[in-house]
């Protein structure tokens, strides 16, 4: 039977050989079918949504960093990506002291959500990383 015929629902399949648990969803979060897996079969449902949206949000600070010019090689993008890459390291260490000092019970969707908070509070990552002239 084709994964796209699978009613909504937790499957154990074999793909290569390889034991896989297959989570069905007919509209996840308005988007429509969606098929979700994980090699370890003891994941619960939770614990492989959970592993995608973590997965998802690496892919965007993908997308922000080839926004900033990522495959380009020149020193002053180079310098560019340098200061994204310290004001997310810097803005992920806020959060999780925030979470860890006054005990926060924060899920990786709330962390993430109040650093794009905080970036955009700050204008934006375009805004902080424009280039400037010098005068």
């Amino acid at each position: 039977m084709p994964v796209a015929e699978f009613p909504e629902g937790e499957y154990l399949v074999e793909y290569l050989g390889t034991p896989i648990k297959l989570l069905v969803i007919d509209n996840y979060k308005g988007m429509g079918k969606r098929y979700f897996f994980s090699t370890n079969t003891n994941d619960t449902p939770e614990d492989i949504i959970t592993t995608w949206e973590n997965r998802w949000d690496i892919e965007i600070v993908i997308r922000e960093l080839k926004a900033l010019g990522l495959e380009k090689s020149s020193f002053l993008t180079w310098v560019r990506n340098k200061g994204f890459i310290t004001l997310k390291a810097l803005s992920l260490f806020l959060v999780l002291s925030f979470k860890y000092f006054l005990g926060l019970k924060l899920g990786a969707k709330r962390i993430s959500r109040l650093i794009k908070s905080i970036y955009q509070s700050l204008g934006g990552i375009k805004k902080l990383f424009k280039r400037r002239k010098n005068t």
